[in-house]
């Protein structure tokens, strides 16, 4: 499986998660898969339309912005998606946070390897799917 980190992370966090997950892939958008920093997710979106990934982002809005939010259900990939605050968190809270939920991550990108979207929560580690 490959997880693909958005804009919204630094690169390091995506570095460090590969490092210590070997059965999976971990790429980040701007360091691994050349896009710019300032690429719209638009554009993105589309590169990723036919291809399954699993993106993992702090960018709420791609589920309220319409258009965003209508690549994002064309796609045949899983998101995760980070509640909004999380990105207001300072950095180490939000890598804490992530080591936090990876492992639960994991288990439902095996567990349903179809299009979804998850929703994570700024405290806790049940993350609720939404679609």
């Amino acid at each position: 499986m490959t997880f693909v980190f958005d804009n919204t992370w630094p690169p390091s966090f995506a570095k460090a998660l590969d490092a210590l997950n070997k059965n999976h892939s971990i790429k980040h958008l701007r360091v691994d898969l050349k896009y710019k920093g300032d690429t719209k997710d638009p554009i993105w979106l589309r590169d990723f339309k036919d291809k399954y990934v699993i993106i993992v982002t702090g960018d709420f809005n791609l589920l309220i912005n319409q258009h965003e939010q209508k690549l994002v259900l064309e796609s045949g990939c899983t998101y995760f998606v980070f509640r909004r605050s999380f990105t207001q968190l300072k950095l180490w809270e939000q890598f804490k946070r992530l080591i936090n939920v990876w492992p639960e991550i994991k288990k439902l990108a095996e567990k349903h390897r179809e299009k979804a979207i998850f929703i994570v929560p700024l405290r806790g580690t049940k993350i609720k799917r939404l679609i």
